[in-house]
């Protein structure tokens, strides 16, 4: 019987990152989850609450792809909100045929340990999210507000940077060779480098 995860998700403290981060703003909210089976974490930002956010549900699919699972069981509060997103989710993944079979599943009410990786992965990306936005500001004098999009790439690149990098005390493995059975063995850049690129076919319209 397998019954990989479950995979949390929860938004419940997410609001409050960003009232605290820009005083006198509307609250942001931000979408968090954790793969209990892998400890992979997941961040970015919402536009709205519910499933209305079509971003959001492609990326969190999207994770739960690359995790890999054939079951799972995406747990949430029980917010209609997160309700409503979480069954989107799913429809998502059931519509792609990556998973064999995929449920949901609502925390007890007032039960923050059944939701505990995922408070903690709030409180551990959106402190890196912090610093690679300070660091940024520090480079450039730029003030970021709470809707600004650079929140949304620093929570994901949180995410990405964590789960390839941060070596957990009771594996002594990253989250990324948990899940692939190999080191991740490419480097990372800095939060805010300066790349250039060229689109593909541009020199066919010059």
């Amino acid at each position: 019987r397998c019954r990989s995860g479950p995979t949390d998700a929860s938004s419940s403290a997410a609001s409050d990152v960003y009232e605290r981060q820009e005083k006198g703003e509307a609250p942001v909210v931000a979408l968090f989850a954790s793969c209990r089976a892998s400890t992979n974490v997941f961040a970015t930002l919402c536009s709205s609450k519910g499933p209305t956010d079509a971003y959001v549900v492609s990326a969190l699919a999207s994770w739960i792809w690359e995790l890999g699972h054939p079951r799972v069981v995406i747990q949430s509060d029980g917010e209609p909100a997160i309700v409503a997103m979480v069954a989107a989710v799913r429809a998502r993944v059931i519509a792609d045929g990556r998973a064999e079979q995929v449920t949901c599943q609502v925390s007890p009410v007032g039960s923050h340990g059944s939701n505990g990786a995922a408070e903690r992965a709030v409180q551990q990306l959106r402190g890196m999210a912090r610093v690679y936005l300070d660091f940024v500001k520090e480079r450039t004098g730029v003030n970021f507000p709470a809707k600004s999009n650079w929140w949304s790439w620093a929570l994901r690149h949180a995410a990405l940077l964590y789960n390839r990098f941060h070596v957990r005390a009771d594996t002594r493995m990253t989250p990324y060779s948990k899940m692939r059975h190999r080191n991740y063995a490419h480097a990372a850049r800095p939060f805010g480098y300066v790349g250039v690129a060229t689109r593909p076919g541009s020199h066919l319209q010059e």
